[in-house]
């Protein structure tokens, strides 16, 4: 129980540090950008996705915030948090935190140590010896054109990632839910979430 604990603590401080980057340092960044997304389900709003990120010298990072209130037999509150650092264009470390009702429901920690990736937390630990240059995160801040695989921080594996029409991708997760992503110019405007909690849109502010 003691490892685990430490291993959630060391998830959150790395989060904490990503929030502290974006806060602090974007001063000096050579690029920022921050957007905001509303969640709506059934036509109601239930919360937020706000979308983060910073470029210094050969440095990125990027960072996804989700805020939802959602009903289902029972109202409950989820939060999301996913944070990646790209040196080079290289994935260096994900991290990625989601609680519901304050409760932790998953701690991530993915890093590449020499010529391949180790899970630092999550479950199922994994060893990829290829680099990691497309994940989740990175397809909010620029449009996808011509990738087909990309890089999930929650399930830790790679994702198909298919092209519906210009400018509109998919994604099929392992638990049987799919992601949509509508682009216009470059910019991602819009994302539909097809989970086991219902449909939710996500429309940039």
């Amino acid at each position: 129980m003691k490892k685990t604990l430490n291993l959630y603590h060391l998830t959150i401080l790395y989060l904490m540090i990503c929030a502290f980057l974006f806060g602090v340092q974007s001063a000096g960044a050579q690029e920022v950008h921050s957007l905001k997304y509303i969640a709506t389900k059934n036509g109601e709003t239930i919360g937020w996705l706000r979308t983060n990120y910073i470029q210094k010298g050969e440095e990125k990072w990027l960072t996804t915030e989700s805020n939802l209130e959602l009903q289902v037999l029972i109202s409950f509150k989820a939060i999301a948090l996913t944070c990646n650092r790209f040196n080079t264009n290289i994935l260096e470390q994900a991290a990625v935190t989601r609680t519901l009702n304050g409760r932790a429901k998953l701690d991530n920690l993915l890093k590449l140590e020499g010529n391949k990736y180790v899970t630092i937390k999550g479950n199922p630990e994994v060893s990829i010896q290829k680099p990691i240059v497309n994940t989740v995160a990175s397809i909010y801040f620029k449009e996808p054109v011509g990738i087909t695989e990309i890089f999930s921080e929650v399930y830790l594996r790679f994702i198909t990632l298919k092209k519906l029409s210009a400018s509109t991708y998919n994604t099929s997760l392992p638990d049987g839910g799919t992601m949509t992503y509508t682009y216009s110019n470059g910019m991602l405007t819009e994302i539909i979430a097809s989970t086991n909690y219902g449909t939710i849109y996500f429309k940039l502010q």
